[in-house]
C-alpha cells in the first residue's frame, strides 16, 4: 500500500481485515501469488478490501505452476488447482483456479484476472461504492487528491490506455454509482464530486464501458444499452444541474448538438477517443491489433429514458422515492428547460418530452412514495403503460426511429 492511499484511508475512516467469506471483484496477483478482493466478514456487515496468500497450494520453479493439491480457496472448497491458459486471439495468457465444491460433482473453474495496480483513486471509488465513509469525507478526499495532483485514472480505464496515451474523463464508475440511484445525501455527494472533477478540467466520459458495448450480439438489439452519463442525468434522482454539466461538456470544443461530422472538432475527437480491436488476417494466421476512433455519435434511446422514470417511481430495486406526489415530473420539467437552455431539444422533441411529464403528473395509480403500501405488477403495468403511450405518437417519425429503438440525438 503506497504512503498516499495510506492517507486517504485514514481521510475515510477505513479499517482492514483478512479475508473470511464471500469475495467479490477477485483479481489475482502472479508474483505474489494471492487472491484480492472484496470480502463479506461473518456479520455480513458488507465488503471490504482482504487478500488471500496462495503461497501454500501452488509450487513454482520460476517458468511453471505446479498445484500441490491442498489449497482452500473458501469454506466450502477443498482440493484447489491453478492452470494457465493461451489466449491465442489476444496473446498472453489468462490464469485460472479450479476446485473442488460442495454440491458440485465436478471441478469448478473461475478465470482470476490480471493484477492491475491500484492507485488512490481506486480505493476512493471503492469506498463511496459500498458506502465505507460519509459521503461528505469522500468529497474531502477527493479534493484533497486532486490538490496534491494525484492521477484520477481508475482501474476500469486500462482498456482507455491500450488505444489512448491520456486520461482526462471523469472515472466511469462514479456514474455507474450514480446510475445505482443512491439515496439523496449521497447522490448530492456524488454530484459534487462530479462536479469537482469537472472544475479540474475532467469531462464526463463521453462512452461508458465501449468495450462491451461493441461486444453486443446481434440479439441485443433493442436490449437496453449502457447507460450514458446524459441517461444517467435525465434520472428523477439525478439533479437538473447534473444535467447542464454533462451539456456544457457538448459545448468545450464548440461542438453543434446537431452536427453529423466533428471532422471541424478536433476536440471532439479527442474526447471520444480510440479503441483497438483484433482484426484476423487469415485461417492459419496471427491476429493483428488495430487502432480506430470511438464512434462520434451518441444517441439518446427515449425508451430508455422512460424506463428510468418508471424505475426512480416504482420499482423497488433502486433506493430513491419521490418526496411528494408529482416530484419525479417536477424534476423531468426543470431539466426540458434545461435542455431548451442549451438549444438541443428542436420543437418535435420539446413537445415529446413535454408529453413524458404530462403523463407522469397525469398518473393515479400508486408509487413508491405511496403511503399505501407494497406496489404490485398491476399498478407498475399501469404506470409503464402510461408512460409509453406518451411517446406512441411520434413512433411513425423516422429520426426518431432506429433499429428499433427510439433515439433522439
Amino acid at each position: 500500500m503506497t504512503k498516499a492511499t495510506a492517507v486517504l484511508l485514514t481521510l475515510l475512516g477505513i479499517a482492514f481485515a483478512q479475508i473470511d467469506r464471500t469475495c467479490i471483484d477477485i483479481v489475482f496477483n502472479s508474483e505474489t501469488y494471492t487472491l484480492s478482493g472484496k470480502c463479506q466478514p461473518r456479520d455480513n456487515s458488507g465488503y471490504i478490501p482482504s487478500e488471500l496468500d496462495l503461497n501454500d497450494c501452488f509450487g513454482y520453479d520460476g517458468t511453471n505452476i505446479t498445484p500441490t493439491y491442498h489449497g482452500n480457496f473458501a469454506e466450502s472448497c477443498h482440493g484447489c488447482e491453478m492452470f494457465v491458459a493461451p489466449d491465442p486471439w489476444y496473446g498472453g495468457a489468462e490464469y485460472w483456479i479450479r476446485c473442488i465444491c460442495k454440491e458440485q460433482s465436478e471441478k469448478v473453474a473461475v478465470p482470476l484476472e490480471a493484477a492491475v495496480a491500484h492507485e488512490p483513486i481506486d480505493e476512493l471509488l471503492k469506498s463511496v461504492y459500498l458506502g465505507e465513509a460519509p459521503i461528505d469525507k469522500s468529497v474531502d478526499a477527493l479534493k484533497w487528491l486532486l490538490e496534491r495532483k494525484f492521477d484520477m485514472k481508475e482501474q476500469g480505464d486500462q482498456p482507455w490506455y491500450n488505444a489512448n496515451d491520456y486520461c482526462d474523463h471523469v472515472p466511469e464508475f462514479l456514474i455507474t454509482i450514480l446510475n445505482k440511484s443512491p439515496d439523496r445525501v449521497r447522490t448530492e455527494g456524488i454530484c459534487q464530486m462530479i462536479q469537482l472533477l469537472h472544475s479540474y478540467g475532467y469531462s464526463l466520459p463521453f462512452h461508458m464501458n465501449f468495450v462491451s458495448y461493441l461486444g453486443r450480439g446481434l440479439e441485443d438489439i433493442g436490449v437496453p444499452s449502457i447507460p450514458g452519463s446524459l441517461d444517467v442525468a435525465l434520472r428523477s434522482h439525478c439533479p437538473p444541474e447534473l444535467l447542464g454539466l454533462v451539456l456544457r461538456d457538448y459545448l468545450r470544443p464548440l461542438m453543434k448538438f446537431d452536427a453529423t461530422s466533428f471532422a471541424r472538432f478536433p476536440l471532439m475527437k479527442r474526447w471520444a477517443g480510440k479503441y483497438r480491436f483484433a482484426e484476423p488476417i487469415g485461417f492459419f494466421g496471427e491476429p493483428s491489433m488495430e487502432t480506430a476512433d470511438q464512434p462520434w455519435w451518441i444517441f439518446t434511446n427515449v425508451l430508455n429514458t422512460i424506463w428510468g422514470l418508471f424505475l426512480d417511481l416504482m420499482d423497488n430495486s433502486t433506493s430513491w422515492t419521490e418526496a411528494y406526489r408529482g416530484e419525479a415530473a417536477d424534476v423531468f420539467g426543470k431539466k426540458i428547460k434545461v435542455l431548451i437552455k442549451y438549444q438541443v431539444l428542436n420543437q418535435l422533441e420539446e413537445n415529446m418530452l413535454r408529453g413524458i411529464a404530462e403523463s407522469m403528473r397525469s398518473m393515479t395509480t400508486p408509487t413508491k412514495a405511496s403511503n399505501i403500501g407494497v406496489i404490485d405488477d398491476r399498478d407498475s403495468q399501469c404506470c409503464w403503460e402510461t408512460l409509453y403511450r406518451a411517446i406512441l405518437p411520434f413512433k411513425s417519425i423516422k429520426q426518431h426511429w432506429i433499429l428499433d429503438i427510439w433515439g433522439s440525438h
